[in-house]
């Protein structure tokens, strides 16, 4: 069995990527109205909730 780590600089890459990720994502959702990015996040919760997804 081998266990693999990220190093220093993999983890400043992987935060610097959620960052921008995350930076897009309220980019294009700040274009819909609050009542509508709710409904539309709880829909994708729903979503990725379901066990065929989870596998």
């Amino acid at each position: 069995m081998r266990l693999l780590s990220l190093t220093a600089e993999g983890r400043r890459l992987r935060d610097a990527t959620q960052t921008a990720i995350q930076q897009g994502e309220e980019r294009l959702l700040a274009h819909l109205p609050a009542a509508d990015r709710a409904g539309f996040l709880n829909g994708l919760r729903a979503l990725s909730a379901l066990p065929e997804l989870r596998r």
